[in-house]
């Protein structure tokens, strides 16, 4: 089990740490998940975690439900600025980035992001699924919303229950994952059509069909989009751990971090972890 260091936050925490100005920039979306996947008395610890271990980034900065439109505006000046930065999704996308339900299928905040070459980070529930902004379940997107945003049909299954096997990736790059794990919702080798390409494989199920955790690029872009656990509550690993195991390892490995140690103090705006 992870040990977490216990923060003593307040509204006054800021600190700035300089990588240089390739490295990239991390919004980490701290909302309301579907409970079933996430529970949200961890999603604001596994945040805390990441920030604090968290490499190789230049600005993290942490927005809640009521700084979505924040969010997306962040978004948008992040578009093209030279560099692939990330935002991180605990399973589910804000409306201000996809309007649910499916009310932009095209050139939404979130699609647009992945052709200016940045990054999504997803973990829990399905991509862009549903929202849970306002405390409550919103309109579902349903499958079209990742459908819709990466213009892939198909690209993820209700494959409930689907056995995975770390592969030498995985072990390399995740090795808190060991050597299986369990998915709920994993993508289909086969609707991973141009311009977009399996990125990295890090689990597969026994016929190589299914895959989480993996990542997608968009060859045209350098967009990726990280699709990391998943799973509901049940099949649920170390999210926080995960996700710098990720960004540390995979993202440095493909140059777009730099390799250095956690800073334990970023840049950063804290949203609710302020109160």
């Amino acid at each position: 089990m992870r040990k977490v260091a216990t923060w003593c936050v307040s509204a006054a925490a800021a600190f700035a740490v300089a990588f240089g100005a390739s490295a990239a920039d991390l919004a980490l979306y701290n909302g309301t998940p579907n409970d079933g996947w996430y529970d949200p008395a961890v999603v604001p610890v596994d945040v805390e975690y990441i920030v604090a271990n968290v490499s190789g980034i230049n600005e993290v900065v942490v927005f809640t439900d009521a700084e979505i439109d924040a969010l997306a505006q962040w978004a948008e000046d992040n578009m093209n600025d030279g560099e692939p930065d990330i935002i991180w999704l605990p399973g589910v996308t804000p409306s201000t980035l996809y309007p649910n339900p499916n009310v932009e299928p095209d050139g939404s905040v979130a699609e647009r992001w992945l052709e200016s070459g940045n990054i999504f980070i997803n973990v829990a529930d399905w991509f862009s699924y549903t929202t849970y902004e306002t405390g409550s379940r919103g309109a579902d997107n349903g499958a079209a919303g990742a459908e819709n945003i990466l213009d892939l049909p198909g690209i993820i299954a209700f494959g409930d229950n689907t056995q995975i096997t770390i592969t030498d990736a995985g072990k390399q790059y995740l090795p808190s994952l060991g050597d299986t794990m369990i998915t709920d919702r994993p993508v289909v080798r086969d609707a991973v059509v141009a311009p977009w390409e399996v990125a990295e494989v890090f689990g597969q199920n026994a016929d190589g069909t299914m895959y989480d955790p993996v990542a997608l690029r968009d060859t045209s872009s350098g967009g990726i989009l990280a699709l990391l656990n998943q799973a509901n509550l049940s099949h649920a690993v170390d999210r926080g751990v995960l996700t710098v195991e990720f960004i540390n390892n995979w993202l440095a490995a493909q140059g777009i971090t730099t390799a250095v140690e956690p800073a334990g103090k970023l840049t950063t705006t804290w949203g609710a972890l302020k109160k």
